[in-house]
Protein backbone atom coordinates (compact mmCIF):
# COMPACT_ATOMS: atom_id res chain seq x y z
CA UNK A 1 0.00 0.00 0.00
CA UNK A 2 1.36 3.39 -0.98
CA UNK A 3 1.32 6.10 1.67
CA UNK A 4 1.16 9.86 1.32
CA UNK A 5 1.22 11.57 4.69
CA UNK A 6 -0.80 14.53 3.42
CA UNK A 7 -3.43 12.58 1.48
CA UNK A 8 -6.03 12.19 4.23
CA UNK A 9 -5.81 15.79 5.38
CA UNK A 10 -5.89 17.27 1.90
CA UNK A 11 -8.89 15.16 0.94
CA UNK A 12 -10.88 15.70 4.14
CA UNK A 13 -9.97 19.27 5.14
CA UNK A 14 -13.13 20.87 3.78
CA UNK A 15 -15.37 18.15 5.23
CA UNK A 16 -13.69 16.81 8.38
CA UNK A 17 -15.70 18.76 10.94
CA UNK A 18 -18.92 17.77 9.17
CA UNK A 19 -18.07 14.09 8.77
CA UNK A 20 -16.77 13.96 12.37
CA UNK A 21 -18.78 16.55 14.36
CA UNK A 22 -17.17 18.26 17.33
CA UNK A 23 -16.46 15.72 20.04
CA UNK A 24 -18.46 16.50 23.20
CA UNK A 25 -15.57 15.48 25.46
CA UNK A 26 -12.90 17.81 24.09
CA UNK A 27 -13.04 19.92 27.26
CA UNK A 28 -12.80 16.79 29.43
CA UNK A 29 -9.74 15.71 27.46
CA UNK A 30 -8.20 19.14 27.96
CA UNK A 31 -8.75 18.87 31.72
CA UNK A 32 -6.88 15.56 31.81
CA UNK A 33 -3.99 16.93 29.75
CA UNK A 34 -3.72 19.92 32.11
CA UNK A 35 -3.48 17.48 35.02
CA UNK A 36 -0.65 15.63 33.28
CA UNK A 37 1.18 18.81 32.19
CA UNK A 38 0.49 21.23 34.97
CA UNK A 39 -0.86 24.70 34.26
CA UNK A 40 1.28 26.42 31.65
CA UNK A 41 2.71 23.10 30.47
CA UNK A 42 3.56 22.23 26.89
CA UNK A 43 1.75 19.89 24.49
CA UNK A 44 2.79 18.52 21.11
CA UNK A 45 -0.20 17.27 19.11
CA UNK A 46 0.71 14.97 16.24
CA UNK A 47 -1.91 15.10 13.51
CA UNK A 48 -3.35 18.37 14.80
CA UNK A 49 -5.87 18.57 11.93
CA UNK A 50 -8.50 21.29 12.25
CA UNK A 51 -7.40 21.97 15.82
CA UNK A 52 -10.41 21.05 17.92
CA UNK A 53 -8.23 19.62 20.69
CA UNK A 54 -5.33 22.04 20.24
CA UNK A 55 -7.51 25.12 20.63
CA UNK A 56 -9.18 23.61 23.71
CA UNK A 57 -5.74 22.99 25.22
CA UNK A 58 -4.85 26.65 24.66
CA UNK A 59 -8.08 27.73 26.38
CA UNK A 60 -6.93 25.73 29.39
CA UNK A 61 -3.67 27.65 29.59
CA UNK A 62 -1.32 25.22 27.82
CA UNK A 63 1.35 25.99 25.23
CA UNK A 64 0.55 23.94 22.14
CA UNK A 65 2.52 22.96 19.06
CA UNK A 66 0.74 21.01 16.32
CA UNK A 67 2.21 18.96 13.49
CA UNK A 68 0.24 17.99 10.39
CA UNK A 69 1.32 17.02 6.90
CA UNK A 70 -1.65 18.72 5.24
CA UNK A 71 -1.43 22.44 4.51
CA UNK A 72 -5.18 22.39 3.87
CA UNK A 73 -5.85 21.06 7.37
CA UNK A 74 -3.55 23.69 8.86
CA UNK A 75 -5.51 26.39 7.05
CA UNK A 76 -8.72 25.06 8.64
CA UNK A 77 -7.00 25.15 12.04
CA UNK A 78 -6.22 28.81 11.40
CA UNK A 79 -9.93 29.50 10.91
CA UNK A 80 -10.59 28.07 14.37
CA UNK A 81 -7.48 29.58 15.99
CA UNK A 82 -8.10 33.21 15.03
CA UNK A 83 -5.31 34.56 17.24
CA UNK A 84 -2.70 32.13 16.01
CA UNK A 85 -2.01 30.76 19.49
CA UNK A 86 -1.22 27.24 18.28
CA UNK A 87 2.28 26.95 16.83
CA UNK A 88 2.20 24.75 13.73
CA UNK A 89 4.69 22.76 11.69
CA UNK A 90 3.58 21.36 8.34
CA UNK A 91 5.37 18.01 8.13
CA UNK A 92 4.98 14.23 8.30
CA UNK A 93 4.56 13.54 12.02
CA UNK A 94 5.98 10.03 11.72
CA UNK A 95 9.38 11.71 11.23
CA UNK A 96 9.16 15.40 12.17
CA UNK A 97 11.13 16.45 15.27
CA UNK A 98 10.27 19.83 16.83
CA UNK A 99 13.13 21.76 18.44
CA UNK A 100 11.88 21.44 22.05
CA UNK A 101 10.69 18.73 24.40
CA UNK A 102 7.12 18.55 25.67
CA UNK A 103 5.30 17.65 28.87
CA UNK A 104 2.69 15.75 26.83
CA UNK A 105 2.68 14.38 23.30
CA UNK A 106 -0.90 13.80 22.18
CA UNK A 107 -2.33 11.49 19.52
CA UNK A 108 -6.10 12.00 19.58
CA UNK A 109 -9.26 10.76 17.92
CA UNK A 110 -7.81 7.68 16.17
CA UNK A 111 -4.90 9.61 14.66
CA UNK A 112 -2.64 6.60 15.17
CA UNK A 113 -5.09 4.48 13.15
CA UNK A 114 -4.78 6.81 10.16
CA UNK A 115 -1.33 5.33 9.59
CA UNK A 116 -2.08 2.24 7.46
CA UNK A 117 0.88 0.04 8.47
CA UNK A 118 2.32 -1.19 11.73
CA UNK A 119 5.73 0.16 10.67
CA UNK A 120 4.40 3.71 10.39
CA UNK A 121 2.56 3.40 13.69
CA UNK A 122 5.72 2.20 15.42
CA UNK A 123 7.75 5.00 13.83
CA UNK A 124 5.25 7.50 15.21
CA UNK A 125 5.44 6.09 18.74
CA UNK A 126 9.24 6.18 18.59
CA UNK A 127 9.19 9.76 17.36
CA UNK A 128 6.67 10.78 20.01
CA UNK A 129 8.72 9.24 22.81
CA UNK A 130 11.86 11.06 21.69
CA UNK A 131 10.06 14.41 22.02
CA UNK A 132 8.98 13.96 25.64
CA UNK A 133 10.56 16.11 28.32
CA UNK A 134 11.81 14.44 31.49
CA UNK A 135 8.76 13.07 33.27
CA UNK A 136 6.60 13.68 30.17
CA UNK A 137 3.70 11.52 29.01
CA UNK A 138 2.47 10.24 25.65
CA UNK A 139 -1.33 10.07 25.44
CA UNK A 140 -2.92 7.90 22.72
CA UNK A 141 -6.69 8.06 22.19
CA UNK A 142 -8.24 5.44 19.88
CA UNK A 143 -11.46 3.47 19.61
CA UNK A 144 -11.64 0.03 21.17
CA UNK A 145 -11.46 -2.34 18.16
CA UNK A 146 -13.40 -5.42 19.32
CA UNK A 147 -16.78 -4.54 17.78
CA UNK A 148 -15.17 -3.31 14.60
CA UNK A 149 -13.08 -6.45 14.21
CA UNK A 150 -16.14 -8.71 14.58
CA UNK A 151 -18.11 -7.20 11.68
CA UNK A 152 -18.93 -9.86 9.11
CA UNK A 153 -20.36 -7.65 6.35
CA UNK A 154 -20.20 -4.03 5.16
CA UNK A 155 -22.18 -1.53 7.23
CA UNK A 156 -24.01 1.36 5.61
CA UNK A 157 -25.23 4.40 7.56
CA UNK A 158 -26.89 7.69 6.70
CA UNK A 159 -26.68 10.93 8.70
CA UNK A 160 -28.11 14.42 8.42
CA UNK A 161 -25.09 16.76 8.65
CA UNK A 162 -26.89 20.07 8.53
CA UNK A 163 -28.41 22.31 5.93
CA UNK A 164 -29.53 20.23 2.98
CA UNK A 165 -26.60 17.81 3.18
CA UNK A 166 -26.74 14.09 3.88
CA UNK A 167 -23.76 11.87 4.68
CA UNK A 168 -23.80 8.23 3.52
CA UNK A 169 -20.98 6.00 4.76
CA UNK A 170 -20.12 2.40 3.87
CA UNK A 171 -17.66 0.64 6.21
CA UNK A 172 -15.76 -2.51 5.28
CA UNK A 173 -13.39 -4.33 7.62
CA UNK A 174 -10.50 -6.62 6.67
CA UNK A 175 -9.79 -8.47 9.95
CA UNK A 176 -6.69 -10.16 8.56
CA UNK A 177 -4.91 -6.88 7.86
CA UNK A 178 -6.74 -4.96 10.62
CA UNK A 179 -7.82 -2.48 7.97
CA UNK A 180 -11.01 -0.47 7.87
CA UNK A 181 -12.10 1.20 4.65
CA UNK A 182 -14.86 3.79 4.91
CA UNK A 183 -16.35 5.27 1.73
CA UNK A 184 -18.18 8.55 2.29
CA UNK A 185 -20.67 10.29 0.03
CA UNK A 186 -21.71 13.80 1.02
CA UNK A 187 -24.85 14.57 -0.93
CA UNK A 188 -25.79 18.21 -1.36
CA UNK A 189 -28.12 19.90 -3.86
CA UNK A 190 -26.50 19.51 -7.27
CA UNK A 191 -23.28 17.85 -6.10
CA UNK A 192 -21.95 14.65 -4.49
CA UNK A 193 -18.55 14.67 -2.77
CA UNK A 194 -16.86 11.26 -2.52
CA UNK A 195 -14.13 10.49 0.03
CA UNK A 196 -12.41 7.37 1.26
CA UNK A 197 -10.63 6.73 4.54
CA UNK A 198 -8.29 3.78 5.11
CA UNK A 199 -7.16 3.06 8.65
CA UNK A 200 -5.42 0.30 10.61
CA UNK A 201 -6.82 -0.48 14.03
CA UNK A 202 -4.65 -1.82 16.84
CA UNK A 203 -5.34 -4.05 19.82
CA UNK A 204 -4.38 -2.91 23.34
CA UNK A 205 -1.72 -5.61 23.63
CA UNK A 206 -0.28 -4.68 20.23
CA UNK A 207 -0.22 -1.01 21.15
CA UNK A 208 1.66 -1.80 24.37
CA UNK A 209 4.12 -4.01 22.49
CA UNK A 210 4.84 -1.28 19.93
CA UNK A 211 5.18 1.26 22.73
CA UNK A 212 7.63 -1.05 24.50
CA UNK A 213 9.74 -1.38 21.35
CA UNK A 214 9.66 2.44 21.18
CA UNK A 215 11.03 2.64 24.73
CA UNK A 216 7.73 3.51 26.44
CA UNK A 217 5.94 2.04 29.44
CA UNK A 218 2.17 2.08 30.09
CA UNK A 219 1.18 4.03 33.21
CA UNK A 220 -2.60 4.40 32.84
CA UNK A 221 -5.43 3.11 30.65
CA UNK A 222 -9.01 4.39 30.65
CA UNK A 223 -12.19 3.97 28.65
CA UNK A 224 -13.08 7.68 28.81
CA UNK A 225 -11.68 11.04 29.89
CA UNK A 226 -13.38 10.69 33.27
CA UNK A 227 -10.76 8.05 34.11
CA UNK A 228 -13.08 5.02 34.02
CA UNK A 229 -10.81 1.96 34.07
CA UNK A 230 -10.57 0.10 30.78
CA UNK A 231 -12.63 -3.10 30.88
CA UNK A 232 -14.54 -5.45 28.53
CA UNK A 233 -17.27 -3.58 26.67
CA UNK A 234 -15.37 -0.29 26.58
CA UNK A 235 -15.72 1.79 23.41
CA UNK A 236 -12.60 3.93 23.89
CA UNK A 237 -8.99 3.11 24.64
CA UNK A 238 -7.07 6.00 26.20
CA UNK A 239 -3.52 5.00 27.03
CA UNK A 240 -0.84 6.99 28.85
CA UNK A 241 2.87 6.11 28.51
CA UNK A 242 6.14 7.38 29.90
CA UNK A 243 9.66 6.77 28.73
CA UNK A 244 11.25 3.65 30.20
CA UNK A 245 14.03 4.39 32.66
CA UNK A 246 17.50 3.52 31.49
Amino acid sequence: MGYDSAFFGNAFADFYDRVYPESPDVEDAAGVIVTLCGVGGSVLELGVGTGRHAVAFVRHGLRVHGVDASQRMVEKLGERDHLGQVAVTVADFTQCVVSERFDVVFLGLNTLWELPTQELQLATLRNAGQQLAAGGRLVVDVSEPTRLHSRQSPQVAMHDIGGEAVLVSATRVNPFRQHTVVSFSIIEPGVIHKLQEVSRYVWPSELDLMAGVAGLVLTDRWSDWAGTPYSPGAERLISVYRRARG
